[in-house]
């Protein structure tokens, strides 16, 4: 972690919220079909099969593994604010602290301000190094569950990541936590 970022991530009050914040995609074509099938001739799959994707981000709490998430077209400096703004209605008038990466949205006029009135700081890791951000190990564990999968239409897709989003909370948050904490 950079200096600036260390000697920030020090100073923060015990009341902080602290949030490791990045955005991911989640997509029906990464999943692999294996078959058996009589040499010479070719398989044929019938439903669907390619196309689909889900943008995410995601602010994990690194206290107490509460994954929030949401769902939008694309990563931008608005729609990172969109996300800020449910992270901000969850943990009401606590100081929150992301740590978050370089993206060029993140730094922002906008976000910086949005941040700014509504009691957030930004902590940025380094760049190229994501595995300094304990979300990253959130998102492989949960494309785990995702990538076997054969989805027969976009919809059951859509469908299986939504309710995988929505419920991680009550079924994996303890395994979430250990996967992150052992970061540091």
């Amino acid at each position: 972690m950079e200096r600036r970022g260390k000697k920030t991530l020090l100073s923060l009050s015990a009341t902080t919220v602290l949030l490791s914040q990045d955005e991911s995609r989640f997509a029906s074509e990464s999943n692999h079909i294996t078959s058996w099938s009589t040499k010479g001739e070719a398989v044929s799959y019938s439903g669907y099969r390619y196309g689909t994707s889900l943008n995410c981000f995601g602010s994990f709490n690194l206290s107490d593994g509460h994954l929030i998430s949401s769902f939008h077209d694309t990563g931008n400096a608005l729609t990172t604010i969109e996300h800020f703004k449910i992270a901000r209605e969850y943990y009401g008038d606590k100081h929150i602290a992301y740590l978050i990466d370089n993206a060029s949205w993140h730094k922002t006029k906008k976000v910086r301000e949005y941040c700014e009135k509504n009691n957030i700081t930004l902590i940025f890791l380094p760049p190229y190094s994501p595995e300094y951000n304990p979300i990253e190990r959130v998102w492989s564990f949960l494309k785990s569950k995702v990538k076997n999968i054969y989805f027969s239409t976009a919809k059951k897709f859509v469908e299986f990541v939504t309710n995988l989003l929505q419920n991680i909370n009550e079924t994996d948050k303890a395994k979430l936590l250990k996967l992150c904490t052992s970061l540091f």
